[in-house]
């Protein structure tokens, strides 16, 4: 078709087109132009998890005076509120840092060891017994901490104790703080100041005990002022300090286990972690310094991951210290309860530092003038040492109906 005629055509078919969809679009809403007349607008929800764009109007409940905060307000008010209930509507924090004086006493004892040599008596494997040295950490006054009725508290003795382990302090430590606390006049004062070595086990081998002026024998829950009977044969140990083979013969009954007990369990916790504070430092200074495929090892995830893991446990085992040791000057019911679990996870987080420690160092970690050697094996050995930690586990195994 041509001419004038065409366009009358084309223009009839158009209409009719529009036409078809205009019925059509009564049904369906087929036609855009009739699409946009029947379209409702409505205010959306303004939740979130509707999916719907953030800054939307927000639908007012029936109830909600003017003026009122959307639903999502208002839930997120009421949560707030409910967890400040559940605290007496206040914030509840504990600082757990040392304070001032705590932090003097850490500082002199690190001080003392550095100058006394305390590292290279670690490092000093079948040396004699460095009785100049304990003598030295009796007058500071690091043992009489633990003595009965003193001025000092439960954060002060842990202070100190985190600065030996830091040190690689050697010595029957644990040992001293539990006689200290059971053992009567005159001979706690011998222990006091240093003039006395204490061991205490159970036989027939006990830690320290060639090198021991006073014996304390553990027998479950009971403890005895005792002597050896015959000579103590001395054996190597695997943390490098000496073990007795004795036997012992009872004199007195002492008392106070229990509390002694909660005490020493302390002092190892506070010990373990400077100690691995101390091993940790040293792994990530050589994931640092240490290069491997033109980077520093410390950038690769297989070893900057397990180095992650160990700080994290540390830090826990830390924060578990210094709560209990605030729990026991507190007078808490459950001071014993805390001391425990502050053992535990010290020893634990102790044990997977020193083999991420060992994995990160590779074979200068096993060598006897690395830096990790001397640290590690007493941490591996701590333990071990006595009082065994089955009253530990069984005081927080108790509330969970699982103790035997």
């Amino acid at each position: 078709m041509r001419g004038a005629g065409r366009g009358r055509a084309l223009a009839r078919a158009r209409g009719r087109r529009a036409r078809r969809a205009g019925r059509a679009g009564g049904a369906r809403g087929g036609a855009r132009g009739v699409r946009r007349e029947a379209r409702i607008r409505r205010g959306a929800p303004a939740l979130g998890r509707d999916r719907v764009h953030a800054r939307a109007p927000a639908p007012r409940l029936e109830h909600a005076p003017p003026g009122a905060p959307s639903r999502a307000r208002r839930r997120h008010r009421a949560r707030r509120g409910r967890r400040a209930g559940a605290l007496g509507g206040r914030r509840v924090t504990l600082a757990l840092d040392w304070d001032e004086g705590q932090r003097a006493i850490a500082e002199a004892v690190a001080r003392f060891c550095a100058e006394a040599g305390a590292e290279a008596l670690a490092r000093a494997e079948g040396a004699p017994f460095p009785r100049g040295f304990w003598r030295g950490l009796g007058a500071l006054g690091v043992f009489a901490l633990a003595e009965p009725g003193g001025e000092s508290g439960a954060g002060e003795l842990a202070a100190a104790f985190e600065a030996l382990g830091a040190a690689a302090c050697p010595g029957p430590l644990i040992a001293q703080v539990f006689a200290v606390r059971v053992v009567p006049p005159p001979a706690r004062g011998a222990l006091a100041r240093g003039d006395a070595v204490a061991a205490v086990g159970a036989p027939p081998l006990v830690a320290f005990a060639p090198d021991a002026d006073l014996f304390v024998e553990l027998a479950g829950d009971e403890g005895w002022l005792a002597r050896p009977r015959g000579e103590v044969a001395r054996v190597a140990g695997l943390g490098g300090e000496p073990l007795g083979r004795v036997a012992f013969e009872r004199v007195e009954r002492l008392g106070g286990v229990a509390d002694a007990r909660e005490l020493s369990d302390l002092a190892r916790a506070a010990w373990g972690v400077g100690a691995a504070r101390r091993l940790l430092g040293a792994a990530v200074e050589h994931a640092r310094a240490r290069r491997q495929f033109g980077r520093p090892i410390g950038e690769f995830q297989a070893v900057a991951h397990p180095l992650a893991d160990a700080h994290v446990r540390l830090a826990a085992a830390e924060t578990l210290v210094r709560a209990a040791a605030w729990a026991r000057d507190a007078g808490g019911k459950e001071a014993a309860l805390r001391a425990g679990a502050a053992r535990l996870a010290a020893e634990g987080a102790g044990l997977l530092v020193a083999r991420v420690a060992h994995q990160t160092l590779g074979a200068l970690g096993v060598t006897s003038e690395g830096p990790l050697f001397h640290l590690s094996r007493r941490l591996r050995q701590l333990p071990a040492l006595p009082p065994p930690a089955a009253h530990a586990e069984a005081a927080l195994l108790a509330p969970l109906g699982l103790s035997e």
